[in-house]
């Protein structure tokens, strides 16, 4: 059953629908997990093909897969398709948001492992020292996702690290000794933004883990 893709907030002009398939690689074991293949589609029929001008000079082809699918009223429409394949038990709507959200800035994220947290400067030619290198990388990506989308948040959360750097870490400031307590002078702006972020990190600090 095609049914129209849709969200609490999102309405799309995208179809998607489970279908059978199976394909020999997934065939041959007995005991091989369960594939779904969910696929999705959208209509390109205000989209017309240009003519080719001349022999030399082909029809540059679409940067994506399309099918032209004829109705039972035999007209026909050409549709931008993608598939997916998992072994999610989700309703195949739901599977579509899951991986949309999850990979639409993989690109950024793997520029901010490479330059920001040094994940492509290796410091050895040894396996073991550079793998933990990455692990410290992976770690300092996740306190600083987990900073910015718990404590920063709004528009912090897209925020690359030298922004990060440059207006918070960076904050000019003097530490005062007066008694008998250290008191931290900053620019009242900063103040501010600093008092919101110690507030927001003791109220994470009450609730469960998890």
């Amino acid at each position: 059953m095609i049914r129209r893709l849709a969200d609490q907030e999102i309405v799309t002009e995208q179809e998607w629908a489970e279908v059978e398939f199976v394909p020999n690689a997934a065939a041959r074991t007995k005991n091989g997990p369960t594939y779904r293949f969910v696929v999705t589609r959208e209509d390109l029929g205000a989209q017309q093909t240009l003519p080719d001008v001349k022999d030399e000079c082909p029809q540059v082809p679409l940067p994506f897969p399309t099918m032209v699918m004829t109705a039972m009223d035999g007209t026909t429409r050409r549709y931008k398709v993608h598939a997916l394949v998992t072994t999610l038990a989700d309703p195949g709507d739901r599977i579509i948001w899951w991986l949309r959200e999850r990979c639409g800035r993989s690109e950024e994220v793997h520029a901010v492992m490479k330059n920001d947290l040094a994940g492509g400067t290796l410091p050895s030619k040894r396996f073991g020292a550079n793998t933990a290198w990455w692990a410290l990388m992976i770690l300092s990506l996740n306190h600083n996702v987990a900073m910015q989308r718990l404590v920063l948040r709004g528009t912090w959360i897209h925020r690359r690290m030298k922004t990060i750097r440059f207006h918070i870490i960076h904050t000019a400031g003097r530490l005062v000794y007066h008694a008998r307590q250290f008191i931290l002078q900053v620019e009242p702006h900063a103040h501010e933004e600093f008092c919101r972020m110690r507030t927001r990190i003791l109220e994470l600090a009450a609730e469960p883990a998890g």
